[in-house]
């Protein structure tokens, strides 16, 4: 996670981007990005897991596209993403325990 930090900040450092980066800006992009994956999967079945090549690379794309901005969005409000994943997964452990035979 932090190398994929690095290379976000890195990216955006040498353009000089991070002025146009406050959260609000970054929300609204991640928003529209999150749109974009959406649209590719407009009328597909809840079935169609199986992606054409065309399709995946496009998907490929906006996934990378929302972890850019997740991430940048991260690092201006200074969240460690790792953490705050692992804090909800325990969170959400307890909230949503497993039980019987769908224990594993």
């Amino acid at each position: 996670m932090n190398e994929l930090i690095r290379l976000v900040s890195q990216f955006n450092e040498v353009r000089d981007w991070r002025k146009f980066h406050d959260p609000r800006s970054l929300v609204l992009a991640l928003c529209g990005e999150i749109g974009e994956l959406a649209q590719l999967f407009r009328w597909c079945t809840a079935s169609g897991r199986k992606l054409s090549i065309s399709k995946r690379k496009a998907v490929e794309g906006e996934i990378a596209d929302i972890l850019i901005f997740l991430l940048s969005l991260c690092v201006e409000l200074d969240i460690n993403p790792e953490q705050v994943l692992k804090d909800k997964i325990k969170e959400n452990e307890k909230r949503f325990p497993v039980k019987g035979k769908e224990a594993k």
